[in-house]
């Protein structure tokens, strides 16, 4: 949340506390929250979902609430339904295969007895350009 709302404000744009909504990590929570965000007096033109669960329940609220057309949509990971549906979302894809590499690499240098200091390690996301952050 710290990084999206500096990303924001680098852009000029204000953080609007009421489009922050915390679902439950499930999608049918996403689901009810999105739509319920859809209904209020002044929907919000984009939606950013930070797990691929939440992802796939915003997209299904989109979707069935007639707005998948209408509103941007970025998502989490890189699910496969999320090129499947349509429109296909865009999302932000980790390197969970390195991740997952690096993060066994440490646990077995810990394990092995090495008691340095922890590792700060940055990897480098990719942006999934898809359908649903394209404006039409």
């Amino acid at each position: 949340l710290i990084g999206f709302a500096q990303a924001l404000t680098d852009h000029g744009l204000p953080l609007r506390p009421e489009y922050v909504v915390r679902a439950r990590l499930d999608p049918e929570s996403a689901r009810a929250e999105t739509e319920a965000l859809l209904m209020g007096d002044d929907p919000p033109d984009a939606i950013y979902a930070v797990t691929a669960s939440l992802t796939l329940g915003s997209s299904q609220a989109l979707r069935t609430t007639g707005q998948a057309a209408n509103l941007g949509m970025v998502g989490q990971d890189d699910d496969r339904w999320a090129s499947l549906v349509q429109p296909a979302v865009s999302v932000i894809q980790q390197p969970t295969t390195q991740m997952g590499k690096v993060a066994a690499a440490q646990l077995l240098r810990r394990v092995g007895g090495d008691d340095g200091p922890a590792a700060s390690i940055v990897m480098e996301p990719k942006l999934v350009v898809r359908e649903s952050s394209l404006r039409r």
